[in-house]
C-alpha cells in the first residue's frame, strides 16, 4: 500500500510512424508516493520488483527521463512537510 503525496512530472511522448504521422501519443503523470505497508509486487508489466537505495538507482541502466523523475521525487520527499 502507498500514500500518494504529489505530482512530480508530466511527460508528453509522441511516437510517429514511418510516414511521420502520430502512431501513439502518451501523456504520463509521474507521482511520488510513500510506502505504508505490504510488500512490493510486480504486475504483468515487470519481471521483478526490488527496494533499492536512491543512490543505487543509476546502476539499473534507466533512461535520463526516469532518473530525472526519481531525483526530483526524492528531493520533493526530503522537502515534504506533511501538509
Amino acid at each position: 500500500e502507498i500514500q500518494i503525496r504529489d505530482l512530480v512530472a508530466v511527460i508528453d511522448r509522441v511516437v510517429l510512424d514511418k510516414h511521420g504521422r502520430v502512431r501513439y501519443h502518451y501523456l504520463i503523470l509521474e507521482y511520488w508516493a510513500e510506502h505504508t505497508q505490504g510488500n512490493a509486487k510486480g504486475s504483468s508489466d515487470v519481471l521483478a520488483t526490488k527496494w533499492v537505495e536512491v543512490n543505487d538507482v543509476a546502476s539499473f541502466g534507466l533512461g535520463d527521463d526516469a532518473l530525472s523523475v526519481i531525483t526530483k521525487a526524492w528531493e520533493m520527499k526530503n522537502n515534504y512537510d506533511g501538509k
